[in-house]
């Protein structure tokens, strides 16, 4: 991951963004118990987005079948946290997506966002005045990664 940035990458109407320095932190290796009930190995990669409940929706789909749907396409697993349980301190809800490799997790995500941006217009991770095809993202960082 960190050999390899995938910032500035353009998924339809959006734009990842990048560090000023045009640089990607992070080590791409999780390590103990995933939430999956299994162990992520060395070289796997787990994010987690941060998403207000209507862009929670649009990733979940009817009875889950979006979040299936794409988690089957990429070798992901994704997990969405149930409405009633946010991230501390907010009011959003989280989005694991965990893969054996960088590019899997990234695929999920393009396909996430490309979901969320089809059927809302932006994403805007619950930040106000987003421009139409326009990307807000809220990732949780470790502290140990972000001060890397």
């Amino acid at each position: 991951w960190a050999g390899h940035s995938n910032s500035g990458q353009v998924i339809p109407g959006l734009v990842l963004f990048q560090d000023a320095k045009g640089k990607s932190k992070g080590k791409g290796k999780f390590k103990g118990k995933d939430g999956f009930g299994k162990a992520t190995g060395a070289g796997g990669l787990a994010m987690k987005l941060l998403l207000p409940p209507n862009e929670a929706s649009c990733v979940l789909g009817k009875g889950g079948t979006t979040v299936r749907g794409i988690g089957q396409a990429t070798g992901t697993r994704m997990r969405l946290s149930n409405r009633d349980h946010f991230y501390p301190g907010t009011q959003l809800q989280e989005l694991v997506v965990k893969g054996s490799t960088h590019e899997s997790v990234l695929n999920a995500l393009a396909h996430t966002l490309q979901k969320i941006a089809e059927l809302s217009g932006s994403v805007c991770g619950a930040e106000p005045n987003v421009e139409p095809g326009g990307c807000r993202l809220k990732v949780v960082v470790p502290s140990a990664s972000a001060a890397a």
